[in-house]
């Protein structure tokens, strides 16, 4: 009830951005507004609780009257602007005395939506002065405290919460969202249960009819400049790396292969290229791998796409296919074994029990993993073969239908 109720939030509040809520801009929405509501135009929202009386008494401050949050003037600031003070002011009670009236400043801009991105101009090239380090710092630790588990679970906290946060990170580039919510938390914190919707925005999976295509762009950026910037370098990037082949092998391939083997496609020239390629020996034989390595996912991508249509492969293409897996599988870097161990998982038709064995005692974890998941799907696809071969026989012989015949086999 709790996740499903954050999602809403979050989806919501996605469509009033992009329908213009986040920029002032309420006509529209006040001329849809149901005429049950407009009789309670001229009453005032009078806070209950201390902590609500803390917020409309330093929104007074702020100059705006949250007394009146439901009405919808013609002048800014509107309903929704309000509503962000409220809730903002509520979660970010514990610093608004901080410093120079920072927070104060940042709840303005938060509450007025997009002039946010200005506090973390330092996660892109070119802004590296201590004013934007110490910009970056300050938002990130705002934050800090507004992704701080409550001290009771109680689900309107988390409610407010996820409305802050969005407010905080939708209305800047999703690139400069995802680095000041690495580095202000944890990998531990992202991937929890609780923030699958954070994972769906960032990962662009929210778009309709393309969820199964992740878009791991922002993943890309932040691993790009983690190092440079000493961004959320607390600790490594391999279980982000882990999620991204787990998540889709060929999306993930395709990133590393620009990451750390500088793969390029030229649009001018309409093909990939490799800087390598005029250094001396060596940078020759990189390019030749990772243009194998990108070869091979070519042709993995394919035959995943036409598994997914069939639920089968020819035998023989499979198997050309895992046997040029199999060459990845003894490769020193470790993130090549794993793709090559997910193809097959991604892809059962691909999977081949016997190379996955030899993973079971690979030094990295992430790999051992998936090497015991491969030899379980394979396992399942060889017998799913054998059950409708099974029933494709008793189809042929005109006898009666078997007890695991599914309807899907009629």
């Amino acid at each position: 009830m709790a996740q499903s109720r954050r999602a809403v939030v979050w989806s919501v509040c996605g469509c009033l951005v992009w329908l213009g809520l986040a920029t002032g801009t309420l006509e529209s929405v006040a001329q849809e507004k149901p005429k049950v509501q407009e009789t309670s135009k001229d009453s005032d929202w009078t806070p209950t609780s201390d902590r609500e009386k803390r917020a409309v008494q330093r929104a007074a401050e702020l100059g705006v009257d949250l007394r009146r949050i439901d009405e919808v003037p013609d002048t800014s600031p509107d309903p929704m602007e309000k509503f962000r003070y409220l809730t903002s002011l509520m979660l970010l009670e514990n610093l608004y005395d901080g410093p120079n009236g920072k927070v104060a400043s940042l709840i303005k801009d938060m509450a007025a939506a997009g002039r946010i991105g200005g506090y973390c101009l330092y996660a892109y090239g070119g802004f590296e002065t201590k004013q934007a380090r110490a910009n970056f710092e300050f938002f990130c630790k705002v934050l800090r405290e507004v992704t701080r588990p409550p001290e009771k679970l109680d689900e309107t906290e988390w409610w407010y919460q996820d409305i802050v946060v969005y407010s905080l990170l939708v209305p800047m580039d999703r690139e400069l969202a995802f680095a000041a919510i690495m580095h202000a938390q944890s990998l531990d914190w992202y991937f929890s249960p609780r923030n699958d919707t954070a994972r769906e925005y960032f990962e662009g999976t929210h778009t309709y009819g393309r969820e199964h295509v992740p878009c791991f762009d922002v993943y890309e950026s932040f691993l790009r400049i983690r190092e440079l910037r000493k961004l959320g370098t607390g600790e490594g990037a391999e279980r982000l790396i882990d999620h991204m082949f787990r998540t889709d092998c060929v999306q993930a391939l395709d990133v590393m292969l620009r990451l750390k083997e500088d793969l390029r496609y030229d649009a001018d020239d309409n093909r990939y290229s490799y800087p390598y390629i005029l250094h001396p020996k060596d940078g020759r034989q990189r390019a030749e791998q990772a243009k194998r390595w990108k070869r091979i996912n070519v042709d993995v991508q394919a035959k995943r796409e036409l598994f997914r249509l069939d639920g089968t492969l020819p035998e023989q293409d499979a198997k050309g296919v895992t046997q040029r897996l199999a060459n990845m599988l003894s490769h020193n870097k470790w993130w090549v074994r794993l793709y090559a161990l997910e193809a097959m998982r991604q892809t059962p038709p691909l999977a081949d029990a016997d190379l996955a064995k030899g993973l079971l005692k690979d030094e990295r974890t992430e790999v051992r993993r998936s090497a015991e998941q491969v030899i379980q799907v394979a396992k399942a696809y060889r017998e799913e073969l054998r059950r409708k071969a099974e029933v494709e026989r008793i189809r042929r012989s005109g006898a009666q239908r078997p007890s695991d015949l599914k309807d899907s086999d009629r």
